[in-house]
Parts: structure tokens; sequence; C-alpha cells
């Protein structure tokens, strides 16, 4: 296809999706610095010092917000179920006539619930 004009500016290149990813170690640093409660901005920037530049890290703070996001939904889909599953198991040990049932589906996940 031709063009009579560039499509793009150079110095964009860093935004195109396909030049963007967070790596596995990139992803542990994140966590890493999330965890000692940093916040997300401060640790996207303090990453993109390190890396010489917002051009040179190999993300956007949009990506990085959505890499923290999806960490916290990580987090809470295993929590919720886990933390209710402990609190009706307790429940059945202090009252023997307590009855519950859980149900997984194929990928362990929370299906049912019978109390």
């Amino acid at each position: 296809m031709y063009h009579n004009h560039v499509m793009t500016r150079p110095e964009w290149g860093y935004l195109y999706r396909s030049e963007r990813n967070i790596t596995n170690e990139k992803g542990k640093t994140i966590e890493q610095m999330i965890s000692s409660r940093m916040r997300v901005t401060e640790s996207y920037h303090y990453m993109a010092f390190e890396a010489g530049g917002k051009e040179e890290l190999g993300h956007t703070k949009k990506d990085h917000y959505n890499y923290v996001t999806r960490l916290k939904m990580e987090k809470i889909e295993l929590g919720d179920a886990h933390t209710f599953i402990d609190t009706i198991q307790g429940e059945s040990e202090k009252d023997q006539d307590f009855f519950y049932n859980v149900k997984l589906d194929s990928e362990a996940m929370l299906a049912n619930i019978f109390w």
C-alpha cells in the first residue's frame, strides 16, 4: 500500500501496541513494588527513570495500571472463594448439624455452594 505521507512519527514508536509488553521480570518487579505499598504511579515513574525514560521502558502508564489491576483481580478471585469456604468449614466444626457442599468446575473454580 502506498502512502504519500508518513503514517506516524518515529519518536512515537514506543507507543505501538506491538512494541509494548511487560516481561516476567518487569511483572515481578511491579508486584514487589506494589506489595511494599508503593503507589502505582510511583512504581511506573521509578521504572521509567531506571530504564532511561518512558520511551525506553517498554510499556505505557496505562499498561502498568492494567497489570496492577489484573493482579488485584486475581487476588480477589482466589481469596473470596477460599475465605468463604474457610468460614463455612469453621461453622461446620462448631455445629455438628451444619451441612455444606461445594462443587468445583473443571478449572477448579467455585461453581456451586449448598448450605
